[in-house]
């Protein structure tokens, strides 16, 4: 881990669990020459997956028959400087980018992650934008700061129908 932490972010991402945050998994270093023309600079960044568990752990009754439905939570990302590519989405409100999930056979918890994302030179604050499992809306920002690797959660409460 590059940074490690424990912060809860409490039951309102994934429905009769807790999300806690655990820290930053090191990925290596990535270019950003994936798919996309419009990623030209190829720049070499640091990657990193943000590292979860989920309390008590996922039994496997509860796991989504429709394989297009993952059940997990989802994230976008953003930093504190210019972010030229990335993996997934860049704000509260857009798309999630990658992530994996253990096995799920109930237990104390269940490991999961969500990236890899890059981190530009020069970065000093992350945010991970989470978003539910159930409706996919953005419920807060994890707020990372790799200076003195510092954590803070802000929920979103959602907006009733």
């Amino acid at each position: 881990m590059l940074v490690t932490f424990d912060i809860s972010c409490g039951r309102d991402l994934l429905p009769g669990h807790t999300f806690i945050a655990r820290g930053l998994a090191d990925q290596g270093r990535s270019r950003d020459d994936l798919s996309s023309g419009d990623q030209a600079l190829h720049d070499v960044c640091q990657m990193v997956d943000l590292v979860y568990e989920l309390a008590p752990g996922v039994q496997a009754a509860e796991a989504p028959t429709d394989r297009s439905q993952p059940f997990t939570v989802d994230a976008t990302y953003g930093t504190d400087v210019p972010l030229f590519w990335s993996t997934g989405g860049t704000g509260p409100n857009d798309s999630g980018g990658p992530g994996w999930i253990e096995k799920y056979q109930g237990g104390s918890s269940t490991v999961g992650g969500l990236g890899p994302w890059p981190i530009p030179d020069g970065a000093q604050h992350l945010t991970f934008w989470l978003h539910a499992a159930d409706d996919h809306t953005c419920r807060g920002a994890l707020r990372v700061d790799l200076r003195t690797h510092t954590v803070r959660w802000d929920p979103i409460k959602p907006v009733p129908n």
